[in-house]
């Protein structure tokens, strides 16, 4: 979508009066829906649908997402942004706004792609914020600090720090969005490998192990090109 002026293109971004937390994750979002909205001029009119509370057209997004087109999560998120931070306002400190709606991010694109075959439309905007929420939710109250003694701090402390993983897991995360992006890996790898991101403690089956070597081997070759490009 764009106005000529003088023959020159400008660009209408797409979050215009819908306020959002401003990180380089939302920001390559929004960019990306704004250039969408240059080339597929159909885009910027669902998203209003969607804003306006046409859950069928997010509805259609979501099955899009499920299928074939890879940017249907991404405007769907995009249209749902300014409802994902206002969560993020009400519910987190400020200091962690900006952690958490990248974590809200990537928890949204798992929460698209698990919306069964059998969800109605009525309702699907909330209850897709309500399960990141609530995703997020579990995942933030799991690693809460529990208090201990000075003696096992002093003998623990060490390896039970895991900022530096946290700080190299959202570096991942922020690569792993590009990846799936681009096309590089699946709805399913990305799945798989997201998760195992927010919830390290876990088991995987050997199906999942299998997808998430798949998906690092096809990131580890895509990295390489970017790198040589």
């Amino acid at each position: 979508m764009s106005r000529v002026h003088g023959g020159a293109m400008t660009r209408l971004p797409i979050m215009t009066g819908h306020p959002y937390i401003d990180t380089p994750s939302t920001r390559q979002l929004v960019r990306r829906v704004d250039d969408l909205c240059i080339r597929r001029p159909d885009v910027s009119g669902v998203i209003a649908d969607v804003r306006a509370g046409d859950n069928a057209a997010l509805l259609t997004l979501v099955r899009d997402a499920q299928g074939a087109d890879g940017d249907a999560a991404i405007i769907a998120i995009v249209a749902l942004l300014s409802r994902l931070c206002s969560v993020i306002f009400v519910r987190a400190q400020v200091a962690d706004w900006k952690a958490s709606i990248d974590d809200y991010i990537s928890i949204a694109f798992l929460v698209i792609h698990d919306v069964g075959p059998g969800e109605r439309a009525e309702h699907l905007a909330d209850r897709i914020i309500a399960r990141t929420r609530r995703r997020h939710e579990r995942h933030t109250f799991a690693h809460q600090p529990i208090p201990y003694w000075d003696g096992f701090l002093i003998a623990n402390g060490p390896t039970a720090d895991d900022v530096e993983r946290q700080a190299v897991a959202r570096v991942e995360l922020d690569e792993i969005r590009e990846a799936v992006n681009a096309g590089v890996i699946t709805a399913n790898q990305y799945r798989t490998l997201v998760a195992a991101h927010l919830a390290p403690g876990t088991r995987p089956d050997a199906r999942e192990r299998s997808l998430v070597a798949r998906g690092r081997r096809k990131l580890d070759a895509w990295r390489a090109e970017s790198e040589a490009a």
